[in-house]
């Protein structure tokens, strides 16, 4: 997995208010290509941010998915308590990471006809 458009380090810093120490080591796990699963590198990231772990949002089944695990997973991502603080998010259909909140997130879930 190679996720090469990933917020820069500055962007991380401001979005999820965090030091350049964790905004780097989150930066390469986000882009890396090494042997993590995705829910591993969540999880590394939720400890990063001192989150309260790893949530998904379910719809639709995802297209191009042959294994089931992900099957009708939209997003996975490190909730932080509180949807207007931005977070780290991992798209299963679009099969990248991104830093937002999720109540835009969930906007445009529900304007892409993700989710219902």
């Amino acid at each position: 997995m190679k996720n090469k458009k990933t917020p820069s380090i500055k962007r991380l810093i401001e979005l999820l208010d965090i030091s350049k120490e964790d905004a780097v080591k989150i930066k390469y796990l986000m882009q890396s290509d090494n042997d993590l699963t995705i829910d591993e590198i969540l999880e590394e990231i939720n400890s990063l941010l001192g989150f309260y772990g790893i949530e998904a949002i379910f719809g639709r089944w995802n297209k191009g998915i042959e294994s089931g695990y992900y099957c009708s997973t939209q997003l996975l991502y490190c909730n932080s308590g509180d949807i207007y603080i931005p977070s780290v998010y991992y798209d299963c259909e679009k099969l990248k990471f991104f830093v937002s909140d999720y109540e835009i997130v969930y906007n445009m879930l529900k304007r892409e006809k993700r989710i219902n």
